[in-house]
């Protein structure tokens, strides 16, 4: 269920992609 939180945040910042990596290193 993040993962598509994370799709969408991730396209309105891209810093998000960052702490996504962290959280799914």
């Amino acid at each position: 269920m993040l993962w598509g939180d994370w799709s969408g945040y991730r396209e309105s910042n891209p810093g998000i992609q960052l702490g996504r990596l962290l959280l799914y290193h």
